[in-house]
């Protein structure tokens, strides 16, 4: 891959694979904080090989929050019991051969999709994928 090459933002960018696109990528992976209403509070920039949970301390330190609705990406028995000790809830959607209320489901459906706008929004805003 030629990307190994790359000599631009080499402390920081790396290559990340997207199992959706069946793509290789050198980039960087945006983590962002969001309110309901679809503002931005605060972001993290990390190398694209490193797994969202790990930016999960950093935006909290950065805006603090009681409520965090993430996705899949972020779904994490060890992150729920961690963040639970210090009385956050962390609402994560749940994967095909996981139990939730139906309820539930949909609430947490619905307050994803307009998180999933606000983020297309951005990336048609500012070119970024």
């Amino acid at each position: 891959m030629r990307n190994h090459r790359a000599k631009v933002f080499r402390e920081t960018a790396n290559i990340d694979y997207n199992a959706t696109k069946k793509l290789y990528y050198y980039s960087f992976k945006g983590n962002l904080e969001v309110a309901n209403n679809g503002i931005v509070l605060t972001y993290d920039v990390t190398p694209a090989s490193w797994h969202a949970i790990k930016s999960v301390q950093t935006l909290l330190s950065l805006w603090p929050s009681h409520q965090i609705l993430v996705d899949l990406g972020y779904l994490s028995r060890k992150l729920k019991q961690e963040l639970a000790k210090k009385k956050i809830n962390l609402w994560t959607p749940v994967r095909r051969n996981m139990k939730q209320p139906v309820a539930y489901q949909r609430l947490l459906n619905r307050q994803r999709r307009q998180s999933e706008t606000n983020f297309s929004q951005l990336n048609e805003l500012f070119d970024i994928e």
